[in-house]
């Protein structure tokens, strides 16, 4: 349908990763880098969705090119939108909203060269509209070190595979209830669960899932909302909307983490559009009690209804190489019930089991269905009395790692809906991911 998201996407993040790896190679601070690309980013966007005054963004970085003096500007326009009332100083900028969110309480100027100045010309012509979120998992990856990425275990998921985990885990349970309320009050009930359903991914990165799960969410709360104007005739339903505080997330990178915060709050603008509803996108809410800078397998998770991701993939073998000896000693010493060496996504898959969260949907290495990663992942969800629901047995990875994974979304309590296996309908999914009687205790 002449839709060129995804290339608009990937042309911006290339330009955007260019830059980034320009300020790298002169040595700029990287942790000052990250946050002056993440404050361009969240300008772009701004700028093309209406949030800032057109051609604010891109006349300051048109003059610059010309002029690099003037590029100070651009940390003018920055302090703009992290101030409520614009300064005698900042006069100009008066029109600018507040923004907060946390992305521009430290603003820094960066002094570019002529390269980095022309690059973010030319990403300042693309239109931020038309760019997905997923830009940000982009800028994520190619601000990582290919060796640093491999080391964590840090893995990029495709939007295709993230809906893969969304729509099981999340959409289809409230479908059901959607199509089985048949009154208004039936109906109301769904939509106070909606606006109160918490997700947590632990091990979020850029925050992709979060936001496909917030984009899903706001559609199903759009979808209720017109059933009930249909039944009362009404117009008039003030209730409060999902909004990025329902969404939590840990990860060891911080960089990663303030990412992810953009990304829901940009996602919420653009639901908002696409919906065509009312919502206070701004100032951007502050996010910083959602998100935590930690190693997900040695922190309190916060209680969520649904946990969703795709935790951190490495096999037993490597943890001592590429982790070192402490952490591996650690972690077997926190999990001491895991016998063997199984792959580092398992110990997500247990935590996930023993949370209070009723729904899991989780992406893992083939291996979780094969021998000890199986014994200590989905052998011990099905210990538990739950339920398999939907998985994919096996499938190439859509992302840069040379690995085979599996997608697996399990319920806490065990229904009669259809189990999906592969695609196709069966009674029953095993441990092993397999539509077949397991005889392992015969």
């Amino acid at each position: 349908f002449n839709n060129n998201n995804v290339e608009v996407t990937v042309e911006a993040a290339k330009i955007i990763g260019s830059m980034f790896f320009s300020m790298s190679k002169r040595k700029i601070d990287p942790v000052l880098a990250q946050k002056f690309v993440l404050q361009i980013v969240v300008a772009l966007f701004a700028e093309d969705v209406n949030l800032i005054p057109k051609y604010t963004i891109h006349k300051i970085l048109g003059d610059a090119v010309k002029n690099p003096i003037t590029q100070k500007e651009i940390a003018d326009l920055f302090i703009a939108m992290a101030t409520e009332q614009a300064s005698k100083k900042l006069r100009k900028y008066k029109g600018i909203p507040y923004f907060n969110g946390g992305i521009f309480n430290e603003v820094e100027a960066i002094e570019l060269n002529f390269e980095e100045l022309d690059l973010l010309y030319e990403a300042s012509k693309q239109d931020w509209s038309k760019v997905r979120p997923s830009i940000f998992g982009s800028i994520f990856e190619s601000s990582m070190d290919q060796d640093k990425r491999h080391n964590f275990g840090a893995h990029f998921t495709s939007e295709i595979d993230i809906q893969k985990i969304v729509f099981p885990t999340i959409v289809r349970p409230f479908r059901a209830k959607i199509d089985a309320a048949k009154t208004k009050k039936a109906l109301e009930a769904v939509l106070k669960e909606i606006h109160h359903f918490k997700v947590l991914d632990p091990a979020c990165c850029s925050g992709n899932f979060l936001y496909i799960a917030f984009r899903e969410l706001r559609r199903l709360e759009v979808e209720v909302m017109e059933l009930i104007t249909e039944k009362t005739g009404s117009k008039q339903i003030s209730l409060a909307m999902v909004s990025p505080k329902n969404f939590y997330g840990i990860d060891v990178n911080g960089f990663g983490l303030e990412l992810a915060k953009v990304a829901l709050c940009i996602g919420r603008k653009l639901s908002a559009d696409e919906f065509k509803i009312q919502d206070a996108v701004l100032p951007f809410a502050n996010l910083d009690d959602n998100f935590f800078n930690e190693d997900a397998l040695f922190f309190k998770w916060p209680e969520a209804d649904a946990i969703i991701g795709n935790p951190p993939f490495l096999g037993g073998k490597y943890l001592k190489r590429d982790r070192g000896e402490d952490y591996a000693n650690k972690v077997y010493t926190t999990y001491p019930e895991v016998k063997g060496q199984p792959d580092l996504c398992v110990f997500w898959f247990r935590k996930a089991q023993d949370s209070k969260a009723r729904q899991v949907g989780l992406v893992g290495t083939n291996s979780i269905a094969q021998g000890q990663s199986r014994e200590a992942s989905l052998d011990y969800i099905l210990q538990k009395n739950a339920e398999i629901q939907y998985a994919v047995s096996t499938q190439v990875w859509s992302g840069d790692a040379n690995v085979h994974v599996s997608l697996v979304c399990w319920s806490k309590n065990k229904t009669d809906v259809k189990k999906i296996l592969d695609g196709h309908e069966v009674d029953f999914i095993n441990s092993s991911l397999k539509n077949e009687l397991d005889i392992t205790q015969a």
